[in-house]
């Protein structure tokens, strides 16, 4: 019976870590995602202040 417990204890921190390590991943996918659009945001910010001086 303990060793049953032990497994499904195994078992859940496992998937406890998969799931973590998943929402990290996504975590840092929205981060990388975020940057890309602020740094496409302050290039157009600039590039019509380029243009508008003109």
């Amino acid at each position: 019976m303990k060793a049953k417990l032990i497994d499904i204890g195994a078992n859940i921190t496992s998937f406890t870590y998969d799931g973590w390590a998943y929402c990290m991943d996504f975590y840092d996918l929205m981060t990388f995602c975020f940057d890309v659009l602020s740094s496409l945001e302050a290039f157009f910010l600039f590039t019509v202040g380029i243009v508008s001086k003109k």
